[in-house]
């Protein structure tokens, strides 16, 4: 079966980005996944609490 797959909830869903999948470096005949997960809570970049 292939694993190249991510899988996610449908809870955190929207705060996934930048899926990618890539092939490795070396001679494999898997590639490599990723997902970046965001906190949408987070502070905008710039903004500073008060």
């Amino acid at each position: 079966s292939r694993l190249d797959r991510i899988y996610v909830q449908h809870s955190i869903f929207d705060s996934c980005r930048q899926w990618n999948i890539e092939k490795t470096a070396i001679k494999s005949d898997h590639s490599i996944v990723t997902v970046q997960v965001v906190c949408r809570t987070a502070e905008k970049p710039g903004e500073r609490p008060l």
